[in-house]
């Protein structure tokens, strides 16, 4: 991860994201940065019904995720929109080096 990368997700604790419509590699790129990161502890992804969220997620380079839970059935829906999505909401360990 690059030093410019490692400044723009300095600090940050929560991500949320309604990624229907990214490409897989964006999807890898965040996976990755999050995965990194020494302060991130909570996700939230919005999507489509995903029957294997976990594989999905490790395959997408998300690691040490915990799932805590889901928005009951498909309920959550863009303002307007008349499709439905589904919330995931996972936590995880920070990467926090140790100290020296």
């Amino acid at each position: 991860m690059s030093q410019g990368t490692e400044a723009r997700i300095a600090g940050v604790t929560t991500v949320f994201c309604f990624w229907e419509g990214w490409t897989a590699a964006a999807q890898m790129a965040l996976g990755s940065l999050i995965s990194a990161s020494p302060t991130v502890c909570g996700l939230c992804v919005v999507q489509h019904g995903q029957p294997l969220i976990m594989e999905t997620m490790a395959a997408l380079n998300f690691t040490d995720l915990v799932q805590q839970g889901t928005a009951g059935g498909d309920v959550v829906t863009q303002h307007g929109g008349r499709a439905k999505y589904r919330a995931f909401f996972f936590s995880r360990t920070p990467n926090i080096a140790p100290l020296s």
